[in-house]
């Protein structure tokens, strides 16, 4: 929120810098509040050993992470120029609000695989890895085929007509987060059940894809050889190639350690949300009204694709129940209460 101020009022970078420094400040605060009951013992040596052997490999997880989450933009600057890269980060900016999904979901799953690893009750790996992929699917494919359609009039809205050049990665970038969002039940299953290492090189794996996509669809041109040249572009799709072969290969190591099944259920939601969203943006195109009026149309297109999973019961009175608990105040009140209690 403190950033948002500082970017609406103008106050420039310094001041956007140190809002940010505020904000993990005051992080840093609230933690040290939640565990101020914790005791605070001598060094354990065999205990320390033992994080250092999952902390190693976690590390070198966030950083490939963070490299393919960066070094995009690197060959973009270098290869297509900074206004190309202007695009390329405005897009992804508008597709962010997806990654936050996908954090909530590893935050809740690990220690829950985890848990459930120690005490040896593989059947309940897989009916989770099951249900929350289904869950997510109901959730995500909304919101990920709105932008996909939509990423036109939502660019115009939000970012104006300066940045025409961001609309295919939007739609690029949604299709990659959905993927990325989808892999979040295996990936984290593997790393709840102590198959961190295999995560870890998996996660190289998917570095090493993105690197050589990169290099052969960004430049026009690499050591005289012809490249595809596709700037940004190629950059989006270089993403939806890595995170398209990690979730393959994520999903395979997951079914070898715990004989997880896809959710093939999913393809339903799938084919929905596409024919939902899909002809929501035709009568858009067809009505041809100002690009104000979208969140209408989000409405209505989240309606028909609800309608269509009722009818195919992929949507129950159930479900209607277990989002509205997740958004309910009281309960979310309780649960708080609950944990500053314990």
């Amino acid at each position: 929120m403190s950033k948002v101020l500082v970017s609406v009022t103008g106050m420039g970078v310094i001041w956007l810098a140190w809002s940010n420094l505020a904000g993990v400040m005051m992080g840093a605060v609230i933690s040290i509040f939640l565990f101020r009951k914790y005791p605070i013992s001598k060094f354990d040596k065999p205990l320390f050993k033992s994080y250092y052997v999952y902390a190693l490999p976690s590390i070198l997880i966030g950083a490939t992470e963070t490299i393919s989450m960066n070094l995009d933009k690197v060959f973009i600057s270098y290869f297509s120029g900074t206004t190309k890269v202007g695009y390329y980060t405005s897009a992804q900016s508008l597709v962010a609000i997806l990654s936050y999904v996908g954090i909530i979901f590893v935050s809740l799953l690990l220690p829950t695989y985890s848990s459930l690893h120690a005490q040896g009750k593989m059947e309940e790996i897989r009916k989770l890895a099951f249900r929350v992929e289904r869950y997510i699917s109901i959730l995500l494919m909304p919101l990920v085929f709105f932008l996909f359609f939509f990423a036109d009039p939502i660019r115009l809205l939000i970012l104006g007509n300066k940045f025409a050049a961001s609309t295919p990665i939007i739609s690029l970038l949604a299709l990659n987060a959905m993927l990325v969002i989808f892999n979040q039940p295996y990936s984290s299953q593997l790393l709840g059940t102590n198959q961190i290492k295999l995560g870890m090189i998996l996660g190289l794996i998917m570095l090493g894809i993105n690197i050589v996509c990169n290099l052969i669809l960004i430049p026009a041109q690499l050591f005289g050889i012809h490249l595809a040249g596709l700037g940004p572009y190629g950059a989006s799709i270089s993403l939806l190639i890595s995170s398209s072969i990690g979730m393959l290969l994520f999903r395979y190591f997951a079914f070898k350690t715990s004989e997880s099944k896809p959710n093939y259920l999913i393809l339903i939601h799938l084919a929905l949300a596409v024919t939902s969203f899909g002809s929501t943006y035709l009568l858009y195109r067809q009505l041809g009204i100002s690009f104000y009026y979208i969140p209408l149309f989000f409405i209505l297109g989240l309606g028909i694709f609800l309608l269509l999973m009722a009818m195919v019961k992929q949507f129950t009175r159930t479900d209607v129940r277990y989002y509205l608990n997740m958004v309910s105040p009281r309960l979310m009140r309780n649960y708080i209460k609950g944990e500053l209690k314990d």
